[in-house]
């Protein structure tokens, strides 16, 4: 519950643009969720951490928390939140000017997309 709530917190501070207070909470929320070995939390506060730096415009450590998000994403096949990750590493590696890998990424979100329409669709 902790966890969660200082995600909650960090999430309030990334509206207002107090990017640098939401990395407190986020970095709380990770500690918490850590501790207790929770996958959910956990993904949540480096999703969260990644969206803070990557509006600072340090999108290298941006990606790094995008890229661990992912493996916990996959680990726990929450494909909500895995395609969240993916867009947030496209927009990094736009950021980064890595056409290449936003091609990846592009690419991952389509058959993400399709896939979750073939589910929807009884397909």
């Amino acid at each position: 519950l902790y966890a969660e709530v200082n995600g909650k917190i960090g999430h309030v501070h990334i509206k207002l643009g107090s990017f640098d207070l939401a990395l407190v909470y986020f970095g709380r929320q990770l500690s918490l969720a850590e501790e207790e070995e929770l996958d959910l939390p956990r993904t949540c506060a480096l999703m969260g951490l990644g969206m803070c730096y990557h509006e600072k415009f340090d999108h290298i450590y941006a990606e790094s928390f995008f890229k661990r998000a992912l493996e916990l994403c996959l680990s726990r096949g929450d494909k909500v939140r895995e395609v969240d990750a993916y867009n947030h590493l496209q927009k990094c590696y736009e950021c980064l000017n890595r056409p290449a890998d936003v091609a990846v990424f592009a690419t991952k979100i389509q058959k993400s997309d399709e896939t979750s329409w073939d589910r929807e669709s009884g397909g």
